[in-house]
Parts: C-alpha cells; sequence; structure tokens
C-alpha cells in the first residue's frame, strides 16, 4: 500500500533487518524472530523497496530519520542531552531548523539551548532561534507507560503529540 502511494519513507531497524542490511545479532528473542519472520513474508520485490529506502530526508522546513541524525546508520537512541547534542550539529549540516524521530518510541522534544534541554509537554514551541528534535512517539509498543497509539502533528509553529487508543490486547 505504502509503494502504491508513492509515500516518502525513511528505514528503520527493523526494515534493514528484515533485508539482511542489519544484523539481528543484538536484538531481543522477539524482535530477532519479528524480522526473521518478516524476511521470509516478504516479496522480492518489496525486499528490494525496504533496501533501497533512505535513511533520513530533508524537507524545506525539517528532516526526518529513524534513530539520529548523526549517525543514522548505526540506529541509536536519542535519550539523553548528550545524545541530542550529536544530532543537532547533523541536523545543521542538513539545513534543517526542525527534525522528526521515532526509534525510542518515547514522545519527547529535545531544544538546542545552552544547555540543552528537553520537555515531554504535549505541545512544543518551534520558531527559526532554536533547533528542536522531536522524537514521534509510536503507534505501537509505545515505551512510556501510555498505551494508547500515539502520533505527531505539526502546524509551522508548533508540534503537537497527539494519542488515539486501540485494542492493544488484538
Amino acid at each position: 500500500i505504502i509503494i502504491d502511494l508513492k509515500c516518502d519513507v525513511i528505514a528503520g531497524n527493523h526494515d534493514w533487518a528484515a533485508v539482511g542490511k542489519l544484523s539481528i545479532d543484538c536484538f531481543n528473542a522477539y524482535a530477532k524472530a519479528a524480522a526473521i519472520w518478516t524476511r521470509d513474508q516478504l516479496s522480492q520485490p518489496h525486499k528490494d523497496f525496504l533496501a533501497g529506502l533512505p535513511l533520513s530526508i530533508t524537507y524545506e522546513h525539517f528532516a526526518v530519520a529513524h534513530g539520529t541524525f548523526h549517525q543514522p546508520e548505526a540506529f541509536n537512541y536519542i535519550q539523553t542531552v548528550f545524545d541530542a547534542q550529536q544530532s543537532f550539529a547533523a541536523l545543521r549540516k542538513l539545513g534543517a531548523n526542525l527534525g522528526f524521530l521515532g526509534h525510542s518510541h518515547v514522545p519527547v522534544g529535545f531544544f538546542d539551548t545552552d544547555p540543552i534541554t528537553y520537555t515531554l509537554d504535549q505541545e512544543i514551541p518551534v520558531d527559526e532561534e532554536v533547533s528542536v528534535i522531536v522524537n514521534a512517539g509510536s503507534v505501537g509498543q509505545p515505551r512510556d507507560r501510555d498505551p494508547r497509539a500515539c502520533y505527531t502533528l505539526f502546524s509551522g509553529d508548533a508540534v503537537y503529540f497527539r494519542r488515539v487508543a486501540y485494542d492493544v490486547a488484538a
């Protein structure tokens, strides 16, 4: 469906694992089993699609990557201000002031202030004065103890986290 919609898509660690571009040796047992199962389910055209995805995309007002901007191929997490500091430098090199990530499954915003700060607020202000990196949260497997799906809206002057309940058990 994504291919038919011609959506912009970036590679994630499970995408690369499913096509053999990333070792699953360090995956936990569930993630390893999922990667192997997925690998066996994919057709060759779908494997080719996943293998050809870029690690980041830069748009006019923001950039996106899965784990970090400074080493997207390593699929590391941004969980501390030190992690964020490295990605802010890379984000600037991409020519962006706002960056969206996933991977940690925790909705959070980091601000490139002195010192770097962060917020767990549901609304994150955005302006041209301060660079911001936002982890968009997660539709599945939330790691912030909120079982609802999380998605992010960007209005131009703010980023908003939104939650939607769904049948987790199903």
